[in-house]
């Protein structure tokens, strides 16, 4: 097991128009990384007025409870990014995590920090039900990261993604409140 102290000091914070310079700077640092593990953004993302309306769009999100994105932080340095999207209260009460962690940081534990965090932020702080993201079948990383925070697989999508010049099954995760969520109001 890994020394809890060895691990790289960290901090989560909501995404804001500070943060425009900064999360360009790590989106292009990292674009060639990220594009060889994830659908690419479209090239105009990558522009200072672009990520400013990417920014402005979470904010705004976060505002109305349908998401909330947070960037991960290093000594003020961005080292990657986790989000929970896709908030539905009515009837489901459940949301979407997501993360990427950049190049540099990756294999630190940062990830299974961030969804341990992301499922905290769900269940304790916003009182969601359900929480479940979705991974390529083939990014045992990221499975590992989603077990070690006890998600389990509910499904299966096979040949689902046109990544690379293949297409790759995208496995299904869950995990679910082990309190008991008042719908009431919701």
């Amino acid at each position: 097991m890994k020394d809890v102290t060895a691990l790289m000091p960290i901090e989560f914070c909501a995404v804001r128009l500070d943060d425009i310079d900064a999360l360009l700077e790590f989106e292009l640092k990292n674009r060639v990384f990220f594009e060889r593990l994830i659908p690419a953004r479209p090239a105009n993302f990558y522009s200072a007025a672009n990520i400013r309306r990417h920014v402005e769009e979470a904010i705004q999100q976060r505002a109305l409870g349908i998401a909330h994105q947070f960037l991960i932080k290093s000594s003020q340095t961005i080292v990657g990014r986790a989000n929970l999207t896709g908030i539905h209260r009515a009837l489901y009460n459940k949301g979407t995590i997501g993360y990427r962690i950049g190049e540099h940081a990756s294999g630190q534990g940062i990830a299974t920090r961030a969804v341990n965090f992301l499922t905290e932020e769900a269940f304790e702080r916003l009182g969601l039900w359900r929480i479940e993201a979705q991974v390529r079948a083939d990014h045992l990383a990221s499975v590992r990261v989603l077990e070690k925070n006890q998600f389990t697989v509910y499904g299966q999508s096979r040949q689902s993604l046109y990544l690379h010049g293949t297409w790759t099954d995208l496995l299904y995760f869950e995990r679910r409140n082990n309190k008991q969520v008042n719908m009431i109001g919701v």
